[in-house]
């Protein structure tokens, strides 16, 4: 998108500067371009932020994986200690 972005604001300027673009106000130009480049930067933070859920989520998605592991239950101090352990190290993000 930005690459479009930015081949629309070079050809509207060209335009502009020789006098053959429509007559939009510039400033509703100005204001369509500056919005689309807010945009952009909001989608890269977002798209940034789902990766990291993402990897959370997996984080996660193997520590309950592990503690369903530990199932069923016979020495039950030992796998509640286990499972704390597992459960500290997936809040941390870190992998065991």
């Amino acid at each position: 998108m930005t690459e479009r972005l930015e081949e629309i604001k070079e050809i509207y300027r060209w335009a502009i500067e020789n006098s053959i673009a429509n007559r939009i106000a510039d400033s509703d130009i100005d204001w369509l371009i500056n919005r689309v480049e807010e945009l952009e930067k909001k989608l890269s933070i977002n798209a940034n932020n789902m990766k990291q859920l993402q990897k959370q989520n997996q984080y996660y998605k193997q520590a309950l994986e592990k503690i369903k592991g530990l199932y069923p239950l016979r020495n039950v101090g030992y796998q509640v200690s286990e499972i704390r352990k597992i459960v500290i190290k997936a809040l941390e993000g870190t992998e065991k």
